[in-house]
């Protein structure tokens, strides 16, 4: 370029400087620590529950942001899945999980359902990304179309959640009465062969340490114990030492004809006992029926905690 005749070059590039640090990316920032713990897990983290049906969660995420409101305003059942990805660049790790419920956890919130979909390399103390995908409003129907012919049988399914309880149920009315601590309704045509029915509950000394404290399942097509059949042992905790809690355990399988258990009074089933079949319709409603019985009026029986999984 010439300027009053006199020709001006341009000077040479300065020097790049020096790359910036990764931003964050897209979604809720949180530190994963791993499974849960009680009764919270603290600020700015997220846990796992032990047997991957929920992720318990802090209202406040790594930058100090306080999501409180956020998670108020979406709180019961829902439609969602919720994708958690790495902070960190080059680490393929994804989880994704289907969500049904969410609730309050003490002072934090629990998003519950299954997990679908896992890396299994998660790093407990590392940086992830979480984003919540909820399911759009279904649109109008269209008209019907002709019947297809019928494809092939599909696969069996995954786990799925049917009930589950974190609070006490029903207590025991100072006697010895049989009590239904919590029911849970089975629909129709629920259980098929080949299917797995698991049955979690823990039995809670309310008050009292003199007598015994039995429990008892049983099931029913109706939700009472007038004619209901006792599936599976009673399990006792006795009285006059520390046995406050019992933590229990049944799998019953299903040919489609009966559901199948042992009989053992122990609480788990990693032993071994008779055989016990029992027949279960399933093309009828049927209700489990979980039972609490303190030995003497001077105890208070309940449950506090209750879980019933289907296989296939």
């Amino acid at each position: 370029m010439k300027i009053n005749g006199i020709t001006i070059s341009g000077g040479t590039n300065g020097t790049s400087g020096t790359s910036g640090s990764q931003g964050d990316k897209g979604g809720l920032q949180y530190t994963f620590e791993g499974g849960f713990t009680f009764p919270s897990p603290g600020g700015f983290t997220y846990q796992y529950n032990d047997d991957y049906y929920a992720i318990n969660i802090s209202p406040t995420d790594n930058d100090g942001n306080s999501l409180a409101n956020y998670f108020n305003s979406i709180l019961g059942s829902v439609s969602a899945k919720v994708y958690i990805t790495s902070n960190t660049n080059g680490v393929a790790t994804v989880d994704v999980w289907d969500i049904t419920v969410i609730s309050t956890y003490y002072s934090d919130f629990s998003l519950s359902g299954f997990l679908i979909g896992n890396s299994t390399n998660f790093t407990i103390g590392d940086s992830y990304s979480i984003n919540i995908v909820f399911a759009g409003s279904n649109g109008t129907s269209g008209t019907s179309g002709t019947n297809g012919s019928s494809g092939t049988s599909g696969s069996n399914g995954l786990m799925r959640l049917l009930a589950f309880s974190g609070t006490t149920g029903t207590p025991t009315p100072g006697t010895n009465t049989v009590t239904t601590t919590y029911s849970v309704l089975i629909p129709a045509n629920t259980l098929s062969s080949n299917n797995i029915l698991q049955l979690v509950w823990r039995m809670y000394r309310v008050t009292g340490n003199a007598g015994q404290m039995s429990s008892r399942i049983y099931k029913n097509t109706t939700n009472s114990q007038v004619g209901a059949t006792q599936i599976g042992s009673t399990l006792t905790m006795n009285g006059g030492s520390t046995q406050f809690l019992g933590y229990s355990e049944r799998n019953f399988s299903y040919n489609g004809t009966n559901i199948t258990t042992f009989v053992n009074t122990t609480f788990s089933e990693y032993t071994t006992g008779s055989v016990q079949s029992t027949s279960f319709n399933n093309a009828v409603d049927n209700y489990i029926l979980f039972t609490m019985q303190a030995s003497t009026s001077l105890e208070i029986a309940n449950m506090d905690l209750m879980k019933v999984f289907i296989y296939g």
